[in-house]
């Protein structure tokens, strides 16, 4: 038992009771026997359902560096479609002025009405392109 919790780092008693094949009781009071004789040296969980030792081996193993690569759907750059939708915003503000104060005056209106209406449409285009980030599934 003391080679499974040592050289396999086995906390569980539940597993060493299966690999063993033995209760859970049992397989307690082999740790606490072990632990008295000084062959272990840790404890028990309060609930009884681990083992711990105080002098973890540290593993000989290569440590793996895991690529930390953001899923597609992170990597999506909205700030093109922010933009265009600010820039729209504001020429249908200018066409909104221009509109108001040209009053009267054909050529003004029609100028104030032509940016509002493209001003609209850069305003949608940037809405969409903002909208078009695809979702996880």
């Amino acid at each position: 038992m003391a080679k499974l919790v040592v050289d396999e780092d086995l906390s569980s008693i539940a597993i060493l009771g299966t690999r063993l094949g033995l209760s859970e009781d049992e397989i307690r009071s082999i740790l606490k026997q072990l632990v008295n004789e000084g062959v272990l040296k840790g404890r028990l969980t309060p609930d009884g359902q681990r083992f711990f030792r105080e002098e973890p081996k540290v593993s000989s193993r290569p440590a793996v560096s895991s690529p930390e690569e953001e899923p597609a759907f992170m990597r999506f750059s909205s700030k093109p479609g922010k933009y265009a939708a600010v820039v729209g915003f504001i020429i249908v503000v200018v066409g909104y002025v221009t509109l108001t104060l040209g009053q009267g005056d054909m050529g003004a209106e029609t100028w104030g009405i032509i940016l509002m209406l493209l001003g609209l449409f850069t305003l949608i285009v940037g809405c969409y392109s903002i909208g078009r980030r695809k979702t996880p599934s």
